[in-house]
């Protein structure tokens, strides 16, 4: 099979404070339903106006569950995506996650005729021929566009030694059928992993790894960055007020901007 480059576009993950400074650098962005920091609504809302390409998480990863319905409509009204994530239930069983989505979409497709729908896949940790099973449930009986492919797949749900390549593989899979797909976060900042997922064809991944371990001090391809962030790393706080602009740290600010130039020259996308 001939390998054609996907233009894969990278939604850069960051607290508010940093968002102008850095996010910025992409046309794609994740968005978070659950932040309700006046910064961060305020960004995205205005890259929306500008035409960037929005798409619309739904909570479950940070929250554990989705957020509900009703909130979830209501994150469409402010940021007005392109692309809205239904609800899914992280390493759960897949038919849970398949029948809350189609609830969803029952409640929902009529009320935004302009919206594209992403559909997650979840099973159970080891069960990865159920996660397939599910997905292709989905994919046949959703009528979605999108599929975001959750970083669980590589992580607990597939095993083995090659488990890494798994999200790789079902991007592959699902692009050979016109199906676009979203990479939901990276796999502990593999950028081989994201190499891959940018040959099989994958049109968007988003992490928060490249700004928030820079600004934590932790370069992405260190010999033991994954050992270094299992120590001390730590979620992103959506209202750090660190420094930021004119007054950043400019050796942090050359770790981020390195860490964002590794994901941009992996994608082959110009440095900045």
């Amino acid at each position: 099979m001939n390998r054609t480059r996907f233009r894969t576009q990278f939604c850069f993950i960051a607290p508010a404070s940093l968002l102008n400074r850095y996010a910025s650098h992409s046309r794609t962005h994740l968005v978070l339903p659950q932040i309700e920091n006046p910064q961060y609504v305020e960004f995205y809302q205005r890259k929306r106006r500008e035409g960037d390409f929005i798409i619309l998480d739904n909570g479950a990863y940070e929250l554990k569950n989705s957020v509900s319905t009703l909130d979830i409509h209501l994150a469409i009204d402010k940021y007005k995506p392109q692309v809205c994530a239904l609800p899914d239930y992280l390493l759960q069983d897949g038919e849970k996650t398949f029948e809350a989505a189609k609830l969803f979409l029952l409640r929902s497709r009529d009320l935004y005729p302009n919206v594209k729908w992403m559909y997650i896949p979840q099973s159970a940790p080891g069960d990865v021929k159920s996660w397939y099973r599910w997905l292709w449930t989905g994919v046949k009986e959703l009528g979605v566009d999108w599929v975001g492919i959750p970083r669980a797949l590589a992580t607990d749900i597939s095993v083995g030694p090659n488990a890494w390549l798994e999200r790789a593989n079902a991007v592959e899979q699902l692009t050979m059928r016109g199906i676009k797909t979203h990479c939901l976060g990276m796999v502990d900042g593999n950028l081989k992993e994201l190499e891959m997922l940018f040959w099989e064809g994958a049109c968007s991944v988003d992490n928060s790894s490249p700004i928030w371990r820079g600004v934590n001090g932790c370069y992405l391809d260190h010999p033991n960055a994954s050992a270094i962030w299992q120590k001390a790393g730590k979620p992103v706080d959506f209202d750090w007020n660190g420094k930021t602009g004119d007054a950043a740290d400019p050796y942090l600010d050359s770790i981020v901007k390195h860490n964002m130039n590794l994901v941009l020259t992996t994608l082959g996308q110009p440095r900045i």
